[in-house]
């Protein structure tokens, strides 16, 4: 009555089987669903089940025995799948996603003097097998050696490698190297990579060298070499075994000949067997500034915006790959700053024996930034109005050259800034969701970030000059003190408080709401005048004494997400649109309205029209336009610690020159060509340097003179033209009685 153990029957059971499909889908649109390989091993019993998937990625396997699963699911390029799967009704069907993996690049550089960063693409490589013989033997890596001539020298590229040594001498020899069997991986692309070098005695008798790959059925030849041509120097190769990529295979280095004595050895060194995705594709690359996005491009090579780096001053860069799975990790790179912008538009003229040189001067570049086109890295922060109708108020004449363009989300750290003003010394943004104001320099750098006990919820701001002013979309007008940092006064009116433009002529404050009619308040909030028109629902205004047929209001309208934004003007007797106006979103991209002001001189020779415009799918931006021409000062985009120029004639320097000068004579040159460059000098002292240190910028040029006069000596006139033009002959007051004697 005793049982024996129970043995399990090799007939299968009725109802003991299933049929099981795998699913099989890739988050790469691009990618290919052929050849994804499946593999099942039971837990329980030792059935086993492997497959390639075809092109739809559908796979079955019939018949599998019922039992948990272990199951991997592979495809080079991709994250493993792995999982244990209970297999016990009739049919199965899972469905699998595999995410791409996202191989980052590499070799990030930023040049200090330029802030042009570089890279190198991805280059998903993955090593199967590596041999550089640091073990000094064949045993370590599982290498069977044929004959007594193999073996293991301090010689190699670099040292150790594997030698086949002539001694002792064999005649009419066959000796292998031959590596363990190396699983391929169904990678799109393989390569087989070593450096081999002969050092050859003698051509009496052939010897070579071949290169063999096993298939699990016979070896093929995949490279010879021969000492008949003589020695052979240190030679990196690579040769493509991708039809191998789904095999166990083996490879080996064969020496064979007539007689070793011929030569005095074969080298062999770095061993490879390298799985690539030879068609992997990045969508692009994000580029970052101390972990904030600052661009995004297709290239290698991306231009750090010169205004985001202040010299001498630390900064690390990074850079993702983009794939459509999502971004890779980053690749950083720290630098210091040096960059100093160089002056513009050098020529050259050649006059007699003198080259006239002219540049432009030094400015820092205010062009529109790279940001415009940066999807923000922040989550849309901005302050819209639900209820706004989209504005269909044409504008008729569009105009105003974009002057400067600045990420407000990366200066000031983080999105949500919406009001903004200049006292022509600085700008000033503030953050509306919180007490936060920020303190520019006209380069676009920030000064600082500081807030006013008893203020809160800033919106547009006016300045008076003395003054700030502003709102939060109430009924208080807030008037502060921007160098003290106090609140001065908190001014009662009967008119809701978001845009706010000071009037100069009326010594009063241009109110309103979103789409409420514009007030025109006193200092101590009291309605003088109510614009009969309703303005298109807007956020920012701004006073403008400088257009011909003015004054006028501006209005920065466009409050509702995904609509964009525009300056419009208005008539400020009537308050309606006069259909002058310039289209933002155009400039800068997808964003809404915020602060605006008007002020001459920040940027030399022009009143700008400036503001903020709120991120919308495009980051916060600070922006100024072109408004009007001044003949005043400022500077705006001129930089005070420029002292001039040094100016350099074929890489040596001939001239300093102070500013304002941008010109220069070179004078008394000998007939050639010269070829000129010229640098920006600045004191660095504004940069906490010690009194006194300069430093300059990098070169604008060249500029090529061909400077050319008079007659080439040796000089001859030997009359055999019988006439006076060859040689250029003049005559004063006239030719006369001059003439040519036979």
């Amino acid at each position: 009555d005793r049982w024996s153990e129970a043995v399990f029957s090799n007939v299968v059971g009725k109802g003991w089987t299933s049929d099981v499909t795998f699913n099989i889908s890739i988050s790469s649109a691009v990618g290919s669903l052929n050849n994804i390989s499946i593999s099942m091993n039971g837990v329980t019993y030792d059935s086993v089940y492997n497959g390639l998937t075809p092109a739809s990625g559908s796979i079955t396997f019939n018949d599998v025995w019922k039992d948990d699963y272990v199951v991997m699911i592979q495809k080079f390029g991709y994250q493993t799948y792995n999982a244990t799967l209970t297999i016990n009704q009739a049919t199965h069907t899972f469905n699998i996603l595999l995410n791409e993996t996202q191989y980052a690049p590499y070799n990030l550089f930023v040049d200090d003097r330029t802030l042009i960063a570089t890279w190198n693409a991805p280059n998903p490589q993955i090593a199967l097998f590596e041999e550089y013989w640091t073990s000094n033997n064949f045993t370590a890596n599982q290498w069977v050696v044929s004959g007594g001539n193999w073996g293991v020298t301090t010689f190699g590229n670099p040292a150790p490698s594997a030698r086949f040594n002539w001694s002792p001498q064999v005649t009419n020899y066959n000796q292998t190297l031959t590596s363990k069997n190396i699983v391929g991986q169904g990678s799109p692309a393989l390569y087989l990579k070593y450096d081999i070098y002969l050092d050859n005695f003698g051509t009496t008798y052939e010897n070579q060298m071949a290169v063999e790959i096993w298939d699990g059925t016979a070896w093929n030849r995949l490279k010879n070499y021969s000492n008949l041509g003589g020695s052979i120097p240190w030679t990196s190769e690579s040769i493509n075994i991708t039809a191998y990529t789904w095999d166990t295979f083996k490879i080996r280095f064969v020496a064979y000949g007539a007689d070793s004595y011929d030569i005095n050895n074969w080298n062999i060194d770095n061993i490879l067997i390298v799985a690539a995705l030879s068609d992997k594709s990045v969508l692009g690359y994000n580029v970052y500034l101390d972990d904030i996005q600052v661009g995004f491009t297709s290239a290698l090579t991306y231009q750090i915006n010169q205004n985001l780096c202040t010299y001498g001053q630390t900064y690390t860069a990074s850079v993702d790959a983009i794939y459509e799975s999502g971004p890779s990790a980053r690749d950083y790179y720290t630098f210091m700053a040096k960059y100093l912008p160089p002056p513009i538009n050098l020529t050259g003229l050649a006059i007699q024996d003198a080259a006239y040189l002219d540049w432009e001067e030094a400015v820092m570049p205010l062009k529109k930034s790279a940001f415009a086109d940066v999807v923000s890295v922040y989550p849309f922060a901005g302050d819209v109005n639900p209820a706004a109708v989209q504005n269909t108020v044409p504008i008729t004449d569009a105009f105003g050259n974009l002057q400067f363009a600045y990420n407000a989300a990366v200066v000031t750290g983080a999105a949500g800034n919406a009001g903004s003003e200049t006292d022509g010394s600085f700008y000033y943004t503030t953050r509306w969701g919180s007490n936060l104001i920020h303190k520019w320099n006209l380069d676009g750098t920030l000064v600082e970030q500081f807030s006013i006990p008893g203020v809160t919820g800033l919106r547009d701001l006016a300045y008076d000059g003395t003054y700030f002013y502003g709102g939060a979309a109430s009924t208080t007008l807030f008037k502060m003190d921007f160098v003290t940092k106090t609140l001065v006064q908190s001014i009662s009116t009967s008119a809701s408080v978001r845009s706010c433009a000071y009037d100069v002529a009326q010594t009063g404050f241009w109110v309103n709401n979103w789409a409420d009619n514009l007030k025109l308040i006193s200092g101590t909030g009291a309605v003088l005048q109510t614009l009969a028109t309703v303005p298109p629902s807007m956020y920012g205004s701004a006073y403008d004494s400088w257009s011909a047929g003015g004054p006028f209001l501006w209005a920065f309208t466009g409050t509702s997400a995904g609509a964009g934004c525009q300056l419009q003007q208005l008539n400020i007797t009537t308050g309606a649109v006069t259909g002058v106006g310039i289209p933002v979103s155009s400039a800068l991209g997808a964003t809404i309205a915020g602060g605006l002001w008007t002020r001459a001189g920040v940027v030399t020779g022009t009143v700008t029209i400036g503001g903020l415009a709120q991120g919308d799918g495009a980051a916060d931006q600070l922006f100024g336009f072109e408004l009007a021409p001044f003949s005043g000062g400022g500077g705006g985009n001129s930089l005070a610690n420029l002292l001039g120029y040094n100016l350099y004639r074929d890489g040596n320097m001939i001239a300093y020159i102070e500013k304002p000068t941008t010109d220069y004579y070179d004078l008394y040159l000998n007939p050639k060509e010269y070829c000129y460059t010229v640098t920006a000098v600045y004191d660095l002292e504004v940069y906490g340097y010690p009194l006194g240190t300069t430093d300059e910028s990098l070169e604008e040029g060249p500029a090529c003179v061909d400077i050319s006069y008079g007659i080439p000596i040796p000089w001859l006139e030997d009359w055999s033209t019988a006439g006076f033009t060859y040689n250029n002959w003049s005559f004063a007051p006239s030719q006369g009685h001059w003439k040519i004697s036979n």
